[in-house]
C-alpha cells in the first residue's frame, strides 16, 4: 500500500490538518523539497539530505527537525546525536501558536542542512 498525507490525516480533528499544514507550509516557504510518505511519517528531504518529518496524532503533531544543534526549548522535547556535526530534535505540537517565528527559524536551519549545510 502506498500512503499518502490523507491517510496520516484521516479521521483526526481539523486542528491537525491545520497544524499539518502550517507546518508543511513553514517548510515549503523555504524552497523546494521532496516530500515522501511512509506508514510512520511524512518526510521532507532537500537536495542532499532528510531533514524534517512528522506524524500526525490525535492531539497534535510528534516530529524531528535535524539540525546542527541540540534545542532545548518548548515545543522540542528532547534531541539526540546523529552525527558528529548533527542532532535529532523530536517536537511536539498541539497548538497553532507554537508554530511560530522561533519554530519558523528552526525550520530555516533544517532546511539549510537538507541543503547540505552541516558539510561546510
Amino acid at each position: 500500500m502506498e500512503w499518502t498525507v490523507e491517510d496520516h490525516l484521516h479521521g483526526k480533528e481539523g486542528f491537525v490538518r491545520e497544524l499539518y499544514e502550517a507546518f508543511e507550509g513553514l517548510i515549503t516557504q523555504r524552497g523546494p523539497s521532496e516530500r515522501s510518505v511512509t506508514k510512520t511519517a511524512i518526510v521532507f528531504t532537500g537536495r542532499v539530505r532528510g531533514f524534517a518529518g512528522v506524524t500526525p496524532r490525535n492531539r497534535g503533531l510528534s516530529g524531528f527537525l535535524d539540525l546542527m544543534e541540540q534545542v532545548d526549548e518548548p515545543p522540542f522535547t528532547r534531541a539526540s546525536p546523529y552525527t558528529q556535526r548533527l542532532w535529532v530534535n523530536r517536537f511536539v505540537v498541539d497548538a497553532i501558536d507554537q508554530l511560530d517565528s522561533r519554530f519558523a527559524a528552526r525550520i530555516a536551519q533544517a532546511y539549510a542542512v537538507g541543503g547540505g549545510a552541516h558539510r561546510l
